[in-house]
């Protein structure tokens, strides 16, 4: 995905993104049991004025929200540091992409994913 935003507020006259974090809204619909899903290591970011989590482990049939390490934001640039890890699953994302800005600047890039058996 390419976003065209304004990184410098006199290009535009429009607001800049200080950096990138994806939330991801996990749904755990694998028979086997509980799994751990991580999107990277690090310091957990602050969105919204609440320290979030990189990971989780998800009990069968519940859900749970992770977020990315805040990555860097580029002008016409692919919107990367938006990686997911859950071993042995398969994974299914959801089409719907939302997309907002967090009170640190941030641009939020907000998906559902849903974890299942291979």
């Amino acid at each position: 995905m390419i976003l065209n935003i304004a990184t410098d507020r006199g290009s535009t006259g429009g607001e800049t993104f200080t950096g990138i974090v994806h939330k991801y809204n996990v749904k755990n619909n694998n028979p086997r049991g509980p799994i751990e899903v991580t999107t990277g290591t690090g310091n957990a970011p602050t969105v919204n004025g609440v320290s979030v989590p990189l990971s989780a482990n998800i009990a069968k049939g519940a859900s749970a929200t992770i977020f990315s390490p805040v990555a860097k934001f580029e002008l016409n640039a692919t919107l990367g540091g938006g990686s997911f890890s859950v071993n042995y699953y398969k994974l299914s994302f959801g089409e719907a992409v939302t997309l907002s800005r967090t009170t640190e600047g941030y641009l939020l890039i907000e998906r559902e994913v849903v974890v299942v058996t291979p």
